[in-house]
């Protein structure tokens, strides 16, 4: 089985951080669906949201 999963952070989140953060998804996920044999996941930053001046 193969999961595809998109996943949004926070601007400006170091990238170790976001490493760890998806290793911790990918371990969660084949602990409760030992049947997943492939993730992707698809890491993006939230979008800027615009300030008012």
């Amino acid at each position: 089985m193969i999961l595809n999963v998109g996943v949004q952070f926070k601007q400006g989140i170091h990238v170790e951080t976001v490493h760890r953060a998806v290793h911790r998804i990918e371990d969660a996920i084949t602990a409760e669906f030992p049947q997943v044999r492939n993730i992707y996941i698809e890491v993006e930053s939230l979008p800027r949201v615009p300030t008012s001046a």
